[in-house]
């Protein structure tokens, strides 16, 4: 069976640019976890031990994070989750 994989964001909802963001993958399997990666808009973002990583929040928009996770059986799951980052409390009204 797939493993399964979480992307969980704090805070989880809107943010304004420079903002700190903690990203956490959560991943279980019925084997142990052997790897986890993260990427934001297509840029690697490293991981600590806890599966975690602290990142200032993107320019304002939308923006893709995707992870994936692999088991020690070789199984591969990859999921995507949609971020929007408000614009800056100091930018003018468009």
């Amino acid at each position: 069976q797939q493993p399964t994989a979480v992307i969980e964001l704090t805070p989880g909802f809107a943010t304004v640019p420079g903002q700190t963001v903690a990203i956490t993958v959560i991943a279980q399997s019925y084997s142990a976890i052997v790897s986890r990666t993260l990427v934001l808009d297509g840029q690697a973002i490293a991981l600590d031990a806890q599966n975690r990583a602290t990142i200032p929040a993107p320019d304002a928009g939308i923006h893709v994070l995707t992870a994936t996770v692999t088991d020690r059986d070789g199984l591969v799951t990859t999921v995507e989750r949609i971020a929007r980052h408000g614009r800056s409390q100091s930018a003018a009204p468009v």
